[in-house]
């Protein structure tokens, strides 16, 4: 129910600040917050986790990082994917290419 509503959530944002703030930018935003968030993930199973195995607070670091992948993730590269392609191919060519 948690990773419904976070990936809701995220995807009425970017339906309200997509034209605003522009798709390729809400893209490039949407990618390094995404390889961002996989890295702080990727230290936290390689640093922190093998040393405090029983406690809490890695999990819950890695369950928050994933929560807020999904987030960031719905903000531009879940919803931009269908519309930049759409905006590329001439109107003629855009239903074969879709």
């Amino acid at each position: 129910l948690g990773l419904g509503v976070v990936k809701f959530s995220g995807a009425v944002v970017a339906a309200v600040i997509l034209d605003t703030v522009g798709r390729s930018r809400l893209l490039v935003l949407s990618a390094l917050g995404c390889a961002l968030t996989l890295g702080v993930q990727a230290l936290n199973l390689a640093l922190v986790v093998p040393e405090h195995r029983g406690e809490t607070g890695p999990t819950v670091a890695f369950v928050a990082l994933s929560y807020l992948y999904v987030f960031v993730f719905e903000l531009g590269l879940g919803p931009c994917c269908w519309l930049v392609p759409a905006e590329i191919f001439y109107n003629r060519d855009r239903l074969r290419a879709m």
